[in-house]
């Protein structure tokens, strides 16, 4: 009677021994990549099954630090059957990569596992410094200056850039001047992302000298919203290089630089001269000749005055393109003077 009781037993020990729940998961590795602080939370769902012939049972699910919480059912879960565990990240004071590991422990054999979570959150720039707004973008400018450019040379800068929405933002450029090459990087903007938009002038496809002031457009679109643009206001100085002239420097003298039309009578236009003279050694050479408003104009007689030559600069006033009875504006004279490569000439009336 003995054989038969040890028989069962035995047999009742196999199955026991044999029937055992079996997890295997579909990944142990969640990237969330680069997202911004303002998203507050990131969420992954690691999916698994039990692979075994017993239910399988979570019996608990820690991770390394508070900032990671993850969720599971507590029911069995059937052989054949499937779950998953949900883990959150919190972002919110966090900025920088993150590497975080999660020790599951169930009833299965092993009955400890690991899974893992990464990525990387971008925290929220000073919104102090990001100054300018274009549906969603943020500038910290929107008026760069180039400062000096020696003309024939190339020149470069960036202006910093902020996608401050939780949504995509496709930038693009317009109106854009043949001698400048803007480029955006990227022109596709991650929530948070941070990019730049680089502004090259090319110096020697310009005809331009002295003070320049060059504008852009810039569009911002970003989904369900309105596309909104900005103009972008370059400065710049277009300036000779001096280098070139050896010892025969020209030298510019202006015979007044504050010219007074008294007052004036009617609509006809104004007109009066002032000499320029070249006291150098060298041919003195006009480059441009610019004015602060269209009411008044000017011109040289001669763009190129050789050592001790002058030429002269008519200026006029044209009383009907006045708005207003008194004038005061500024004529810009660029030379290949090194001294004074920029002259300005104060031009006043009054118009009766």
């Amino acid at each position: 009677m003995k054989k038969p009781l040890l028989s069962i037993v035995s047999l009742f020990l196999t199955l026991t021994l044999w029937a055992q729940a079996k997890i295997e998961f579909e990944k142990s590795l969640h990237d969330f990549g680069s997202f911004p602080e303002a998203q507050a939370t990131a969420e992954c769902i690691f999916k698994f099954k039990n692979t075994g012939n017993a239910p399988l049972l979570i019996v608990k699910a820690k991770a390394t630090c508070g900032c990671t919480v993850p969720e599971y059912s507590k029911a069995p879960i059937a052989p054949g059957a499937s779950g998953e565990i949900r883990v959150t990240y919190s972002a919110v004071g966090r900025p920088g990569a993150f590497n975080k590991s999660i020790k599951i422990t169930t009833n299965a054999t092993p009955a400890d596992y690991s899974l893992t979570i990464k990525g990387n959150v971008i925290g929220e720039p000073d919104r102090s410094e990001y100054k300018y707004y274009i549906n969603g973008l943020y500038l910290k400018t929107i008026s760069p200056d180039m400062g000096k450019i020696t003309k024939g040379a190339k020149k470069s800068i960036s202006l910093d850039s902020w996608n401050g929405t939780d949504r995509m933002l496709t930038i693009t450029v317009s109106n854009v001047a043949d001698y400048m090459q803007v480029r955006v990087l990227p022109n596709i903007l991650k929530p948070g992302e941070k990019g730049k938009i680089e502004i090259t002038y090319d110096s020697k496809l310009s005809n331009n000298w002295g003070t320049q002031v060059d504008e852009f457009l810039i569009t911002s679109e970003r989904p369900n919203s309105r596309t909104t643009n900005k103009k972008i206001t370059v400065n710049s100085f277009i300036a000779e290089d001096f280098s070139k002239q050896g010892s025969k420097i020209p030298v510019a003298e202006f015979e007044k630089v504050l010219v007074n039309f008294g007052e004036i009578a009617g609509i006809n236009v104004a007109q009066q001269s002032v000499t320029l003279s070249n006291k150098g050694k060298g041919t003195l050479i006009v480059r441009n000749i610019s004015s602060s408003s269209s009411v008044v104009n000017a011109k040289i007689a001669k763009g190129e005055i050789k050592a001790d030559g002058s030429s002269t600069l008519s200026i006029s006033i044209n009383p009907v393109k006045s708005k207003s009875r008194i004038v005061n504006e500024i004529i810009t004279i660029v030379t290949n003077d090194p001294k004074n490569p920029e002259i300005k000439v104060q031009v006043t009336a009054t118009l009766k």
